[in-house]
């Protein structure tokens, strides 16, 4: 495939995935819930924490807690932005 042909396909495929994002207005499972409700938590300025309790695998104390200590933060870092 020359040139032409990537650019057409990375074109389409940015294209369909935007379009199908339009109708997504919330998470469709767990980790990802988790991620956007971290990634809203930085936008607004209240650093790495959790305001819930996500699960008791670390004995929370109570809320908030400290956030991403079973996930990596990049990417709600990435939805922060």
């Amino acid at each position: 495939m020359n040139r032409i042909k990537y650019v057409t396909l990375l074109a389409l495929g940015l294209t369909s995935a935007i379009i199908g994002s339009l109708w997504i207005d919330a998470p469709g499972y767990m980790d990802a819930d988790y991620y956007h409700a971290t990634g809203l938590a930085i936008a607004e300025g209240d650093g790495f924490n959790e305001h819930f309790i996500w699960n008791y695998l670390n004995e929370p104390e109570g809320i908030p807690n400290p956030s991403h200590q079973y996930w990596m933060p990049s990417t709600s870092l990435l939805a922060g932005l």
